[in-house]
């Protein structure tokens, strides 16, 4: 079966897209980076998403320019990387594949990690929040953590505020890579 590309996920964009700190931005990119070398990936790597039966291709590319590969594998350990790079991916995968464009830090007791605003929101009205997002991430999926079991664990999380707004679980996997998107409305 052929794989069809269907775009590119940028990671230098982060902040653009999702209208974040340039310091939150620069952090999320860096992890993720981190995440893919560490799984001995390359500026490039195709990624899978699994989204609601359908399966879909992107390519994961970022800027090579001024990136100290010395200092950034000094810089993060597995944990880090794989929450963080996670975080990256879910981010760029939800703007890319909903009509969500921005979010917005939420408090631990949520059950989520970010509320979501919408694409065609007008530019004199602040953000809103329209709906949710948990992720979690993976760097080598095994027997005892995997990414089905842990999408199952992130809907259950999500209960404090399913009476709000419907929620996008992204479950990132770095070491195949790919990433699974179940919406739960």
């Amino acid at each position: 079966m052929e794989e069809y590309i269907s775009g590119s996920l940028r990671l230098d964009d982060l902040q653009t897209l999702a209208q974040v700190t340039e310091g939150k931005a620069k952090h999320l990119r860096e992890a993720s980076i981190w995440a893919l070398l560490f799984c001995e990936h390359s500026n490039g790597v195709k990624i899978r998403v699994l989204d609601g039966g359908n399966q879909v291709f992107y390519v994961m590319n970022w800027r090579e320019e001024n990136l100290d590969l010395d200092a950034l594998s000094r810089s993060y350990n597995q944990d880090d990387a794989t929450e963080f790079g996670a975080e990256a991916i879910a981010i760029l995968l939800c703007i890319e594949r909903t009509s969500y464009d921005a979010v917005e830090r939420s408090s631990t007791t949520t059950g989520i990690d970010y509320w979501l605003g919408f694409k065609d929101r007008s530019p004199n009205e602040p953000f809103h929040r329209a709906g949710r997002l948990e992720i979690s991430g993976i760097m080598r999926e095994n027997q005892s953590n995997k990414v089905s079991t842990r999408v199952k664990e992130k809907l259950r999380q999500t209960k404090p505020t399913d009476r709000t707004f419907p929620v996008y679980v992204v479950v990132v996997e770095f070491s195949q890579p790919y990433a699974t998107m179940v919406l739960k409305t």
